[in-house]
């Protein structure tokens, strides 16, 4: 695994940019979304 960063985010500050890999293989931007609600779910 990667070196974990901690992020001190509050209600209200802007999403960091970032790519994850999904269950699929693949991988996925938050930047897909742009303009659209996202609710990440993370295990």
């Amino acid at each position: 695994m990667g070196k974990a960063i901690e992020l001190k985010l509050k209600v209200g500050d802007p999403a960091p940019k970032f790519t994850a890999a999904t269950s699929g293989g693949g991988k996925i931007s938050l930047s897909d979304y742009q303009g659209h609600n996202v609710m990440l779910f993370c295990r």
